[in-house]
């Protein structure tokens, strides 16, 4: 497997590391990191991640003075969230386009995974685009979009993964997501494990599986 830490984000868009297979038609895994995040970070996930996939890690692109790290939009913007999500949004679908072209990538399918702010970005990507095949939601919480901007949304495939102890994103929250999701048409997995705002062992067993069956 041929992989870089790190590659400069000037012919993507966004710095990003990367991990490739060999295969460029094999399916492609976006992993989009949570509030104050790096590209480095979703690799914790590696061990649940299928060796025939070619996996990219974008870096979101606002530092953030708070906490540190990278966001995808500033949380203290209340007044301009949902515009600023759509901004992340734009970014992150140019971002796939102009990766696959840049890698020479024809994957057979996409799927992504997105932690904590990145799981809330990618909720929205999921019910505006098709560019992902199914989604992965991890300790995360869903943005409801209008019903006239949702796309169908019967049968995709959502895997979510909570904590019951979460104090930064609340079980409830990500419950109601859960719950919009299934009132979407989406086939939901669940699973929860008695920790805070990670995925324990209960969480990263399934979602080894679950992505095995999606590829």
């Amino acid at each position: 497997m041929h992989s870089a830490d790190e590659h400069a984000g000037n012919s993507c868009g966004l710095h990003h590391s990367y991990s490739f297979c060999g295969d460029p038609e094999a399916p492609l895994l976006i992993m989009i990191h949570g509030r104050a995040g790096t590209t480095r970070v979703m690799w914790a996930f590696k061990r649940s991640l299928p060796a025939n996939v070619n996996v990219i890690a974008p870096e979101a692109f606002l530092v953030d003075e708070e906490e540190g790290g990278y966001s995808w939009w500033d949380i203290h913007q209340q007044e301009r969230r949902l515009e600023n999500i759509r901004t992340a949004v734009e970014r992150v679908q140019d971002f796939v386009s102009r990766a696959e072209a840049y890698y020479d990538l024809i994957p057979a399918k996409r799927l992504a995974i997105g932690f904590s702010q990145g799981a809330a970005l990618l909720s929205v990507i999921l019910q505006t685009n098709d560019v992902f095949s199914a989604a992965g939601l991890l300790s995360g919480f869903v943005v409801q979009v209008n019903e006239g901007l949702r796309r169908p949304l019967s049968d995709v495939p959502v895997f979510m993964a909570h904590g019951t102890k979460d104090d930064v994103i609340s079980l409830k929250k990500a419950e109601k997501g859960r719950d919009f999701l299934k009132s979407c048409g989406c086939m939901v997995t669940y699973v929860t494990d008695a920790t805070g705002h990670k995925i324990g062992v209960q969480g990263m067993r399934a979602l080894t599986g679950w992505l095995q069956e999606r590829v």
